[in-house]
Parts: structure tokens; C-alpha cells; sequence
């Protein structure tokens, strides 16, 4: 079925569902965000490749919404019934407590803008937090819209061998050699 996770293979794989592929791609990212340490990055780009840019692009931002929101709910459920968690003993989640509605809003937003921090990460420090349900699901959509967009772009770049994922790669790596470069103490 998937051969691997050969993209060939499973955007065909997808198209062969008909009108279930949707659905399946859902529910694909659902298991995804909940596992929270799988990239979605070759189901974006099967995604784009099977439903074409713009459904592709729709079908990814509301499965990795669904899939952040549907982990959010497990981990709370799990962390809570964690005895060191419910006494508040660490010093980091007593000030995540603190902060008011926006500023945990905003923390959430801005490391979903930031593509080296796991959604799986953002998702269990979130579920630790007070945040509501709403915010957090606001905050999702806005924040990984960008990401999801530009994992679409880099995966069919990817999928088609093209130059401009060439490119791109190039452009990543200078930009961390520059950013490691620039942390060094002098």
C-alpha cells in the first residue's frame, strides 16, 4: 500500500480512495499530530499532489488543525492524571498558569510560526496549560497556515525533483550555517 513511505506510491494510493481520500487524509493527520513526533510534510505534499494546490493546501491546514485540537484533548486527559503535574511542582508550568489569555495565545502562535519547534511539543505544552479550546484552535490555524503552505511547495518541489526544492534546500542550509555562525560566543 504505502511502499514505504514512497510519496509515488502513497499519492496514488490516495487518489485510489476516490471520495474517501479525503477522509483518509484526515484521518492520516490525526494519528500524525496525536503520535506528535511524525513529519507531515510528505502527506502535505501528497496532499497537493492528489487534490491540487489550493484543495490540497485546505485538506492539510484542516487536518493538522483537527489533528493538533484531537491531541490536545488526549494529552490533557493523560497529563492530568500525571502526579507531578497536578501539584504544579515545575517552576516553568507555574508561570505558564500565570500568563493571561493573550499571552499564551500568542505563545502558541508564534511556535507554530517557527518550523524547527514539533507540533507535538506546542500541542503537550499547550494541553498543560489553562488555554481554551478556541484559542488554541485559532492560534493553530493562523500559525500553520504558513508552514503548511510551504511544506505543500517543498513537497511537490520535492515529489517532482524540481530545482526550486534544490534551491530551497540550498537556502535552508546557508540559513542555518549563518544562524549557527552568529550563536557563537566570541
Amino acid at each position: 500500500m504505502l511502499d514505504g513511505l514512497n510519496l509515488d506510491a502513497f499519492t496514488a494510493w490516495l487518489q485510489s480512495l476516490g471520495t474517501w481520500a479525503i477522509a483518509a487524509s484526515l484521518l492520516l493527520n490525526i494519528v500524525i499530530s496525536v503520535a506528535g513526533v511524525i513529519p507531515s510534510i510528505w502527506l502535505t505534499g501528497a496532499n497537493v499532489i492528489a487534490f491540487g494546490p489550493e484543495l490540497g493546501f485546505a485538506v492539510s491546514l484542516l487536518g493538522e488543525t483537527l489533528g493538533a485540537v484531537s491531541a490536545l484533548m488526549l494529552y490533557r486527559r493523560g497529563l492530568s492524571s500525571i502526579p507531578a503535574i497536578q501539584q504544579q511542582r515545575w517552576a516553568w508550568l507555574q508561570r505558564l498558569h500565570q500568563y493571561g489569555r493573550v499571552k499564551r495565545a500568542c505563545l502558541v502562535l508564534v511556535a507554530r510560526f517557527i518550523p524547527l519547534v514539533p507540533s507535538g511539543v506546542v500541542n503537550a505544552i499547550a494541553a498543560l496549560s489553562t488555554m481554551s479550546m478556541l484559542d488554541f484552535t485559532l492560534m493553530t490555524i493562523i500559525g500553520k497556515a504558513p508552514s503548511i503552505w510551504l511544506e505543500g511547495v517543498l513537497g511537490k518541489a520535492m515529489y517532482s525533483n524540481s530545482t526550486i526544492f534544490h534551491i530551497a534546500l540550498i537556502i535552508v542550509v546557508i540559513a542555518l550555517i549563518v544562524g549557527l555562525v552568529r550563536r557563537k560566543p566570541s
